[in-house]
Parts: C-alpha cells; sequence; structure tokens
C-alpha cells in the first residue's frame, strides 16, 4: 500500500511538471511575441531624409522606438528589440556588425534598405553580406517596374508592384531567395530575403524615390513575416536605450557626423610655402645662350666638294719642300699660291 502511494505521487508530479511547461507553452509564449517591438535606426547617413522617413514610419501606425547610431555600440543596445529596420544605413562600424551578429543569433530579424553598409569598411561590408543574406549591387538609372513573386505568400498583397527607380539586390547566400525582381533585361533582383532578413532594393522613405504607399505596403509586409508588432501612435518617437523623446541635441549630434571637414584653401600661384629650417639658395648663374643655327640654308649638289680655307695650304702633305715652291708655283695658277 505505501509502494503504491508512492508511485501515485510521483506521477502526480510528473504531471504536474508536464501541465505547467505545456501552459508555458501555450499562455506564457504568445504573450512573448506580442511585446516585441520595432527599432529604427537613425544615423548620419539618413539624417537629412529623417522627417521623411519619420512621417511614413508614424502612417504604419506600428509603435516603434529609434535606435541612434552614434550611442549604438553592444548588444546590450538591441536587447529590448525584436526587429530592427535600417533605413538607407550606408555605414556601421566593426563594433556595430559584431553586436548584431550576436543580436540576430538570439533571435533578432532586420529590414534593410538602399546601400546599407556599402561604405563600411571591407571586412564589415563581408560581415553585413553573410547577415543579410544579400547586398547592394548598383543603383538603376531609369525608373523600371518591380514585380514581386506572388508564390511566396507574404508578398501576395495590393500595392507592392509599381514602376520606379531603384537598385539592384545581390544575394549573397545559398539561403537567399528573391522575393521580387526589376522587369528590366535579365530581371535583376529587386528584393531578397532569407529566415531573419529582408533587403529592400531602394531606398526607403525619400521622396522623389517611389511613394509612400509603396514604401508602406513593403515594410509592412516585411514586418509581418516576424510575427505581430505592437501599434500605437506618437507624435515624438522614444529612443530605445533612454526611453526619451528623440530630441534636437540627438539629431544634431548625428547631423554633425554627416559634415565633412573642409580641406584647407589652395595656395594662390606665386605665393610662398612653408619650409622647415630651409636654406638659403646659391644665386642663380646664367647659362650663356646657343646662337640658332639656321636651318634655311640650300644644300649643295650631290657630289660637290667644299674647297679647302687657304691657310691649310701651307701644311698640307702634298706641297713639295721650301726649296722646291718656287718651281712648284709657276706651274699652278697664281689664286692657288698661298698668302
Amino acid at each position: 500500500m505505501q509502494l503504491w502511494e508512492m508511485t501515485a505521487q510521483s506521477i502526480r508530479t510528473h504531471l504536474s511538471a508536464s501541465l505547467g511547461y505545456l501552459f508555458s507553452v501555450i499562455f506564457v509564449v504568445p504573450a512573448a511575441a506580442a511585446t516585441q517591438k520595432l527599432g529604427v535606426v537613425y544615423s548620419s547617413d539618413n539624417a537629412n531624409h529623417w522627417p521623411q522617413i519619420a512621417e511614413r514610419l508614424r502612417a504604419t501606425g506600428i509603435d516603434y522606438c529609434v535606435v541612434t547610431a552614434s550611442r549604438w555600440q553592444q548588444i546590450g543596445d538591441l536587447q529590448n528589440l525584436s526587429v530592427l529596420f535600417l533605413p538607407n544605413v550606408s555605414t556601421l562600424s566593426r563594433e556595430q556588425a559584431q553586436s548584431l551578429e550576436a543580436w540576430m543569433k538570439r533571435g533578432g530579424n532586420v529590414v534593410v534598405s538602399g546601400p546599407t553598409g556599402n561604405l563600411s569598411q571591407p571586412e564589415v561590408r563581408s560581415q553585413l553580406r553573410s547577415l543579410f543574406g544579400a547586398y547592394w549591387g548598383f543603383p538603376i538609372t531609369s525608373a523600371t517596374p518591380l514585380k514581386p513573386d506572388t508564390g511566396q505568400g507574404w508578398t501576395n498583397q495590393p500595392n507592392l508592384a509599381a514602376t520606379f527607380r531603384g537598385g539592384v539586390v545581390l544575394p549573397a547566400t545559398l539561403q537567399s531567395r528573391t522575393a521580387a525582381v526589376w522587369l528590366s533585361e535579365g530581371k535583376p533582383p529587386a528584393v531578397v530575403t532569407t529566415e531573419k532578413a529582408t533587403f529592400l532594393g531602394w531606398r526607403w522613405g525619400v521622396d522623389g524615390v517611389v511613394g509612400s504607399v509603396v514604401d508602406l505596403a513593403w515594410l509592412q509586409a516585411s514586418l509581418k513575416r516576424y510575427g505581430p508588432l505592437p501599434t500605437g501612435f506618437r507624435e515624438t518617437p522614444l529612443t530605445c536605450d533612454t526611453q526619451t523623446p528623440l530630441t534636437v541635441a540627438d539629431t544634431q549630434d548625428e547631423r554633425n557626423q554627416a559634415e565633412v571637414p573642409t580641406p584647407p584653401p589652395l595656395l594662390a600661384r606665386g605665393s610662398n610655402l612653408p619650409t622647415l629650417d630651409r636654406q638659403p639658395s646659391a644665386p642663380a648663374v646664367p647659362v650663356p645662350s646657343t646662337p640658332a643655327i639656321a636651318t634655311n640654308r640650300p644644300l649643295p649638289p650631290p657630289g660637290f666638294l667644299q674647297p679647302q680655307p687657304r691657310q691649310l695650304l701651307r701644311s698640307s702633305p702634298l706641297l713639295p719642300p721650301p726649296h722646291q715652291r718656287q718651281r712648284f708655283y709657276q706651274t699652278i695658277p697664281p689664286r692657288f699660291h698661298p698668302l
């Protein structure tokens, strides 16, 4: 009887643990998924177009926070996010790429657009290609129709097809899939995806590239790939690290990083260059000029021999000895006599 009671107690213990696990899977995990949050990177690369980007983000109705690039250095700066959107962020540092890789290994997902990462260091570009599954290849110079691959399910939505000017996105991994193509020669990829990344081949949120309807449709479809996100409207978004409104000082810091230092002005011709311990040079010695050689003198006819000067006749070996010269001069014309 005692053995049976011990067996029943053990069964009840294991059953309670199993039910607790199932309860956590059914109820706790969806609750955690409902608390996912979107972070949008604000940097010096997109500072000039940030008002347009922020306006379109508000139109999505999704609650998001801002990751300022100047304060993003480690994985802890992304710990409260489930999806990170990098709109047209051309430069990422080595520390940002490493923290992004560690964050994605823990379950983070990314949506990128435009030439993201193209101005980073070579080793960073290689790392980002592996993380995004693709990279910005080259821009398209004219407006071209974009056609989504409706067979993938998440791209079978309205307002995704349009004609505008974007860029070619080149797949970089075996897991990369083309979600949309440009209807030009060769049908180059316009949108490339992996399990954890979506790469949009145009500058998202920039007026003059594509209308807001197409931008919103693609961003909402991309975010739905990673689960539901909380909705809400904020006139001024909060920063992800401090949970305070994005201030003018934050935007000014990024704009200051975007400013290129002005090179020193070029010295005018004839101005003196600064030198260190320069020794005085010796005065220049005038070089005598060489008289020009006349080149318009007519050439003598072929076979003509120039007469030798008379002073050379006195030492010529053809003259007879001195005691016989008088007789020799009598045999030749006077014009050939020596002076």
